[in-house]
């Protein structure tokens, strides 16, 4: 199913035109294969698809898909499809990937200083705070079920997010390159967490919560 409707379709397009028009098949498979260009080609007549796929399978539900649901849907299937290209493909290979190591520490074994260790045990610190008070804070009834995991994830994003910038100075900024913490390729992961895990994961909770827009959003379909 993912071969035939996901970014793989543009490998299709690819061997269709390889007979006639290489470089173009080539360029529609490069533009396609991408979770950006997979979103701005197909999002929306895949969206279409699946929500009238939907509507059939679904036939007498009271619910059913609504347009930019099923959007969020196609979006976060196109970027999570990457979560396995990205490691798997091209014996471990990729571009990506090579990036993703090449932000940690291999060449010897790394020192850890009072800073690295002030900043990384600050923030870790000020994460499990901050959950602790949003677990404790009354729930406003009007706010609905998603209220607390949705401050749960603003509130991650914001630590990571400060320890993205973190590692991002240690290894472009600093002079000479330092460790983050340890050996680990923090920033590569964090990237490749947040982008192609958390991402999709974020976008599939937000059609769950997304409530229906009526006959408006319909009638763009």
């Amino acid at each position: 199913m993912n071969g035939w409707l996901g970014p793989d379709i543009g490998s299709f397009f690819e061997w269709t035109l390889q007979g006639h028009s290489p470089k173009l098949g080539s360029f529609i498979m490069n533009f396609i294969h991408h979770p950006v260009g997979y979103a701005m080609a197909l999002g929306v007549p895949m969206a279409m698809f699946y929500k009238r796929f939907c509507n059939v399978l679904l036939a007498g539900a009271k619910k059913s898909l609504s347009f930019s649901q099923s959007a969020m849907l196609v979006t976060a299937g196109g970027f999570s499809h990457f979560a396995l290209d990205i490691p798997f493909e091209e014996d471990g290979a990729t571009n990506q990937q090579r990036w993703i190591l090449s932000t940690g520490w291999w060449s010897e074994k790394p020192a850890m200083d009072p800073t690295t260790v002030t900043i990384v045990g600050g923030l870790s610190l000020a994460m499990v705070v901050g959950f602790y008070r949003i677990s404790r804070t009354p729930t406003d009834k009007n706010g609905g079920v998603m209220e607390g995991p949705i401050k749960n994830h603003l509130w991650l994003a914001i630590i990571s997010g400060l320890y993205i910038l973190w590692c991002f100075y240690c290894v472009y900024m600093a002079t000479p390159r330092v460790p983050a913490v340890g050996e680990e390729a923090d920033l590569g992961v964090l990237y490749y967490v947040w982008i192609y895990i958390l991402l999709p994961l974020g976008l599939c909770s937000l059609s769950i919560s997304k409530k229906e827009t009526g006959n408006r959003e319909d009638s763009m379909v």
